[in-house]
């Protein structure tokens, strides 16, 4: 049971750099080129309805602009998909000239696909090499599918989906004392994985606290973050259960914890238990819904 809660704190609160819509889309892309190899001269890009509204609106960190088709020309130019969310941060003044060329839009075409995930993300680049096909379904940052041309290079087994599904149901029914039980179980080796978050926030909160100012709250000020990330800030947060505003609030909470505690080993634990609290409450608002 250890386990299972660790692989979702691990799948569903990831490090992001700027909207989470848009860096799945370029992350998308630069999963498709990286397979296929070669320089990208055309993309097709399939998108939920979600992802093609915040497009409209969220702007690219970098690129100082709005639009899937730069989102999806910018991950053709990154071609280090390992980094997830993260990759924007490897953004160059190349790539920027690059990606904001007038053709790009000529060259990427965006339709929406209906009746799938919110996270869903199709994108078929062809480069001069061949052509590439990359998948984001259920969770962002996770590809589901790789392929070149119509032969797939890789692709999740059902066994997989069923695993994650049980997963969010496991957390979703447990009770408090249960859920103390099992991250009183975890060591701070299991559970490093959240500290990059935490000293994301650290880092920055003088930086941020000094430009956003006026906020007076933990929650006013996680909301002036989230603002400032969806016009094109590349602050690094993290993203839990898949809401900017989740994952801020998360961290600034840890730091608040932090505060108090100096053994790294019980804030990680903190932190842990906090974003299992959160998934099981958007899990429980998302069956309902």
């Amino acid at each position: 049971m250890k386990e299972d809660i660790l692989k979702l704190l691990q799948r569903e609160i990831i490090p992001t750099i700027g909207s989470v819509e848009l860096a799945n889309v370029a992350l998308c892309t630069a999963y498709a080129t990286s397979t296929v190899g070669g320089w990208a001269q055309e993309i097709d890009l399939e998108v939920s309805p979600e992802i093609m509204n915040r497009g409209k609106r969220d702007r690219i960190p970098e690129l100082n602009r709005s639009g899937l088709e730069y989102a999806a020309a910018l991950g053709t130019l990154l071609l280090n998909p390992d980094r997830r969310c993260l990759l924007m941060a490897e953004t160059t003044d190349e790539a920027v000239e690059k990606a904001i060329r007038p053709e790009v839009k000529q060259h990427t075409h965006v339709s929406v696909r209906w009746n799938y995930s919110p996270w869903f993300v199709r994108a078929r680049v062809y480069t001069d090499w061949g052509i590439g096909t990359a998948e984001i379904l259920d969770y962002p940052g996770d590809i589901v599918l790789l392929q070149i041309a119509a032969k797939k290079v890789w692709q999740k087994e059902p066994e997989q989906k069923d695993q994650e599904g049980y997963q969010k149901k496991l957390v979703a029914e447990l009770t408090e004392e249960q859920l103390d039980a099992l991250v009183a179980e975890c060591s701070e080796k299991e559970l490093f994985f959240l500290k990059p978050g935490l000293d994301y926030t650290s880092n920055l909160l003088h930086e941020i606290t000094e430009k956003l100012y006026g906020s007076k709250t933990v929650e006013e000020l996680a909301e002036e973050i989230e603002r400032e990330v969806r016009r094109g800030s590349k602050l690094p947060c993290m993203t839990a259960g898949y809401s900017i505003h989740d994952g801020i609030m998360l961290y600034l909470r840890g730091l608040m914890f932090q505060k108090e505690h100096d053994d790294m080993e019980e804030i990680l634990r903190f932190l842990a238990k906090e974003g299992c609290k959160l998934l099981a409450k958007n899990t429980r608002v998302g069956a309902v819904n």
